[in-house]
């Protein structure tokens, strides 16, 4: 197996920039767009638009790229909350990424691939280093998102136990330990060699249960802080088992930094700091694009209204004109989900909390922000209107 999302990266990276142009295209695939496959309806509008920005001579181009696009939606059912898609007949490429964050809709054919969304969305994810071992061979493993490919492998010569008593099985025995030892710290000179190169966000130790035990001993300490976990495996484990255990103890880490992230939210916003866990001014703060990272219970989702004007959301019921600038509003199906669409398009981060996490964001109300500077107005109560600034 190999981590094809950075060969695919790499190879985006390395085209040239004279050439055909190439059609970048992202959809933010919302969870009610699955239902009635929403999203193709979005693509092609994405796309009618595009040919309306587009020379007469680069129209005819795009033609054969959007109808490729529009026939894989047709066969395809994106997976995650996100795709990318990059297409260019002339150039014989075709990249898909389904990424499990949102990117916000966009399309343009350019000559180079518009790779700033994708970028953004891939660093939102860590890369974790996974040591196997045994008594006598390491394997290495970096595994990013749901992939996993072997970074390195190392074999050792290593005495067997010695059956027989007395002085030889004594003298025996400490070789044998030895060499364990010695083929141990080969494994952990193996990490560190690729660590240095391209380094691991987080490291998963596994293997046997001895010499896991004795590996634990020799990570470094300028290794220490990022080991998150262990687990006993056979050292000749395929992969894929590998991959799943792996997938597993990241899902805990995530946990538990969701809870970190919603404590700060919440400490931050109780000090006066720059966050809120109030909803209705979030999604001002939304509005006014004050927001550098959205964070939501996962699923959220409540009715309410738009501004027709100055933007802002509400969640107020019966709303006839706006509270803050006194012009009509609309009615919107989905107000959480239109303040992720505006957050995306900002350039801020969405953050989606399960578990524990939910919980604590739940009791504030389910929506908070970490922002950029502070709200330029304050939220009106019910029946107030407050002037724009």
């Amino acid at each position: 197996m190999a981590i094809t999302i950075f060969q695919d990266l790499a190879r985006l990276q390395s085209l040239p920039e004279s050439g055909p142009p190439i059609l970048s295209l992202y959809l933010y695939l919302r969870p009610a767009h699955r239902v009635e496959k929403a999203y193709r309806t979005v693509a092609k509008d994405l796309l009618k638009d595009l040919e309306a920005r587009l020379s007469e001579t680069d129209r005819a181009l795009l033609e054969p790229e959007a109808q490729r696009v529009r026939e894989y939606l047709q066969e395809v059912e994106p997976k995650g909350k996100g795709l990318a898609l990059f297409a260019s007949q002339p150039r014989n490429l075709w990249v898909i990424f389904n990424l499990p964050t949102p990117v916000p809709d966009y399309a343009t054919f350019e000559s180079t691939p518009y790779l700033r969304p994708l970028l953004a969305a891939l660093d939102e994810h860590e890369q974790y280093g996974v040591l196997v071992v045994d008594k006598r061979r390491s394997r290495l493993f970096r595994v990013f998102l749901d992939q996993i490919a072997e970074e390195g492998h190392h074999k050792d010569y290593v005495l067997s136990k010695h059956d027989q008593g007395g002085w030889s099985q004594a003298n025996y025995q400490r070789h044998h330990e030895a060499h364990v030892h010695w083929h141990l710290k080969h494994a952990m000179d193996l990490l560190l060699a690729v660590h240095r190169q391209q380094p691991f966000d987080r490291i998963i130790l596994a293997g046997t249960e001895e010499p896991l035990s004795e590996l634990r001993t020799l990570v470094p300490k300028g290794l220490r802080d990022r080991i998150v976990g262990t687990f006993h495996i056979d050292g000749d484990a395929p992969e894929s088992v590998i991959l799943e255990r792996v997938l597993t103890i990241e899902q805990e880490v995530e946990r538990r930094q969701e809870v970190q992230l919603v404590e700060d939210l919440i400490n931050t916003a109780r000090a006066g700091g720059l966050a809120s866990v109030e909803p209705e001014e979030v999604l001002l703060a939304v509005a006014d694009g004050c927001v550098h990272r959205l964070v939501l219970v996962e699923g959220l989702s409540q009715p309410g209204f738009e501004c027709s004007t100055c933007g802002a959301l509400w969640l107020r019921p019966d709303l006839s004109q706006c509270p803050r600038c006194e012009q009509p509003v609309h009615a919107h199906p989905d107000v959480i989900e239109r303040a992720i669409e505006r957050t995306l398009l900002a350039d801020g981060r969405v953050e989606a909390v399960q578990g524990p996490a939910a919980e604590l964001l739940r009791r504030e109300g389910g929506l908070g922000a970490i922002l950029r500077f502070r709200l330029p107005v304050t939220v009106p109560a019910a029946g107030e209107t407050t002037p724009m600034t």
